[in-house]
């Protein structure tokens, strides 16, 4: 009895490969967005924390002049991180897309191998009853 083997299985592998890698760096990237996001979380955090401060009457300018430099070094790591965030979430989205494209090709694929598997044992089945009605036939032959 002949076994399946379907011609574009290696191109099937490739493209499970593929998949596989793409997923990889997919978490990749969500692992670095969850990262900036932390970041930014913690930076608005000390921002809040050292508005109250800033509110508390400082005595003396110069500390004064120091909390405002210190606020404005916040908001602008805060904004800084924000585009981080904002670049994450894109390449995340681009790393979602890829995935999607690599698991329609896989199952355009496989859907492929399975078709031609089902034609395979078709065409078996048929081949087995011709067999059959032959036997058949010529059983029939013989008793007349």
């Amino acid at each position: 009895m002949p076994r399946f083997r379907y011609r574009l299985q290696k191109v099937l592998d490739y493209r499970e490969d593929k998949e596989k890698q793409f997923r990889r760096e997919l978490s990749g990237a969500q692992r670095s967005l969850a990262r900036a996001v932390y970041e930014l979380n913690a930076l608005q955090e000390r921002l809040a924390l050292a508005c109250q401060q800033s509110k508390m009457p400082v005595p003396d300018p110069e500390q004064y002049l120091i909390m405002d430099r210190y606020l404005a070094r916040l908001n602008r790591d805060i904004r800084e991180q924000e585009e981080v965030v904002t670049a994450c979430g894109e390449e995340v989205a681009r790393k979602t897309e890829a995935v999607q494209n690599a698991v329609r090709d896989r199952k355009t694929l496989g859907l492929h191998r399975e078709k031609n598997y089902s034609d395979f044992c078709r065409s078996l089945e048929l081949q087995e009853q011709k067999q059959n009605d032959e036997y058949a036939l010529f059983g029939y032959n013989r008793r007349m």
